[in-house]
């Protein structure tokens, strides 16, 4: 009788971790904004990862956008830099590199894997519709750029 009692304890325990296990998995994978764009409000306030293509504008804006959705979607984001930003001599590199923009149509665009509190404008017109407090970034892929009338006919 013990014997099947401590089966049965240790199959609970089991389970449960690997619940747990397979919660904090899939927790842990990147977002992507395209999906988030779907129900944002699951998501408002709270601390996310995500893999976005960032873009600089002429004016030294920084904007996310999702990588699967392209440009003409909605799912765009500010990005912000949180207090708690975490900044190194690489994500530091990064920002100003970004920034390095010499034309008025010009942007600079980059892959990032980014970790921050995610904030749900509720629909906001002509203007990204979440803002992400960055507390990490990481590069992905390398600098490109291009001008602006390129992007929007698909160049």
């Amino acid at each position: 009788m013990k014997n099947i009692i401590l089966i049965a304890i240790v199959g609970i325990v089991f389970a449960i971790g690997f619940g747990v296990t397979s919660i904090g998995e899939k927790s842990s994978r990147p977002l992507s904004l395209c999906d988030i764009s779907l129900n944002p409000s699951e998501y408002d306030d709270q601390i996310i990862t995500i893999r976005a293509a960032l873009y600089c504008s002429p004016t030294g804006a920084m904007q996310l956008n999702g990588i699967e959705c392209g440009p003409r979607s909605d799912a765009w984001a500010t990005l912000e830099f949180d207090q708690a930003f975490l900044q190194t001599g690489i994500s530091q590199l990064l920002i100003e590199r970004m920034k390095e923009i010499n034309y008025p149509d010009e942007y600079k665009k980059v892959e990032v894997l980014l970790t921050g509190r995610f904030e749900d404008l509720e629909r906001a017109c002509f203007a990204p519709r979440f803002i992400v407090y960055a507390t990490e970034l990481k590069q992905v892929s390398e600098i490109s750029g291009g001008t602006i009338r390129d992007a929007l006919e698909g160049g």
